[in-house]
């Protein structure tokens, strides 16, 4: 969502998004307030529809695609049955225009994503091949290492575009966001430490938990996000009831986006082992607060322990994630000053940030580009 957010805000002055989404947050019973739901909202540059809960059809879904014309359709998916696999359905079938598509897995084929219910997407793959639902799309991956996983999976021969996911800060270039820096008070031998993110396997806070199992000292971990995966958060109350008393777990709840940094600034690293990500936006909310990071190394966000913002381990070995955790408690505020300061000036990397919206601006040049067509025909 952040993406889409940061890409229409940062574009929507050369390109007019019409968004199509639901009528409110993950696990929310009630819609957003102040929202027409089953119409086109105006939201800056953009307009948007929010379907309500349950209205979701394929003739619900072509009513919304053919009340609006466009040039490019973007699926911000793989497998989303509503958002993805209907649309891709009235293509085949010649029910709305065969205008050229972008399609944007968002980490949907790393390794451990795949891992999930690996039959059921194994069969959705092979019947999607078969039925050619993607024939001809352009797809859009967010890093070098996303273009390998799609790669893997769809074929080398596809058409693949790397352009870096827009970050907050960039995407709101005309009121730029302070950095809510963490209140310097580190000391050795206690750490508070946040995992901010969506309560499921993929997020892997069962291997966060686990890792914190006969750690010594003073622990304080909270944790944020919608329960996503209930099986799976009964399981991990089930492992923070057999931690020491050093280490205190509280689940907090969600956050509404606009009070994430002011959330992280209360604590002193990020804790976020996940099973895979195509951007990780919470990684850098959190290195633009000021907070270094401890995550995996299935992320974009690589070499971090060379530039001293932070480090990213293989969930191989969970020995290092401890050793890691033991570093941080035995840091005093000096040291942990220094990372601070570092992680903002990471995140804050205005060259970085100019060549993710010029790539991103490409992946729609290229979408309409007229031999582009030729070429996707003939595959």
């Amino acid at each position: 969502m952040r993406s889409i957010d940061n890409m229409s805000k940062q574009l929507g002055g050369e390109y007019r998004f019409h968004i199509i989404a639901y009528d409110r947050d993950l696990g929310d019973s009630v819609p957003y307030s102040g929202i027409r739901i089953g119409d086109w909202n105006d939201l800056g540059d953009a307009k948007i529809y929010y379907f309500p809960s349950g209205g979701w059809s394929l003739r619900n879904i072509y009513k919304v695609l053919s009340s609006a014309e466009f040039d490019v359709l973007y699926l911000n998916s793989y497998f989303s049955p509503q958002f993805t696999v209907l649309p891709l359905l009235l293509r085949r079938f010649g029910l709305i225009p065969d205008t050229p598509v972008i399609v944007a897995p968002r980490g949907e084929f790393s390794s451990g994503a795949l891992e999930i219910k690996i039959f059921k997407k194994k069969m959705y793959i092979l019947l999607a091949r078969i039925l050619g639902l993607y024939k001809g799309v352009l797809w859009h991956a967010s890093s070098p290492f996303e273009k390998n996983d799609i790669g893997k999976v769809i074929g080398e021969e596809t058409e693949i575009h790397v352009a870096m996911n827009i970050a907050g800060h960039i995407a709101n270039a005309q009121d730029p966001r302070d950095a809510f820096g963490p209140t310097n008070d580190k000391h050795p031998g206690k750490i508070r430490l946040v995992f901010l993110s969506r309560l499921n396997r993929m997020k892997n806070l069962e291997g966060a938990l686990r890792m914190l199992e006969g750690m010594r000292a003073e622990i304080h971990f909270d944790i944020y996000g919608p329960v996503e995966d209930p099986p799976y958060w009964e399981m991990c109350k089930n492992i923070i009831a057999g931690l020491p008393e050093n280490v205190h777990v509280e689940h907090k709840g969600s956050v509404p986006h606009e009070q994430v940094s002011q959330v992280l600034s209360k604590y002193h690293f990020l804790y976020l082992p996940t099973q895979g990500e195509n951007f990780g936006h919470v990684i850098f909310e959190a290195l633009s607060s000021g907070l270094p990071v401890i995550i995996s190394d299935r992320t974009p966000w690589r070499r971090l322990s060379e530039r001293g913002v932070g480090w990213d381990l293989p969930l191989s070995r969970p020995e290092e994630f401890r050793s890691v955790l033991r570093q941080c408690l035995e840091m005093g505020g000096e040291e942990y000053g220094r990372m601070s300061g570092n992680a903002v000036r990471f995140a804050h990397d205005g060259e970085k940030m100019r060549t993710a919206v010029e790539e991103n601006r490409e992946l729609f040049r290229k979408a309409v580009d007229p031999s582009r067509g030729r070429e996707a025909n003939r595959s």
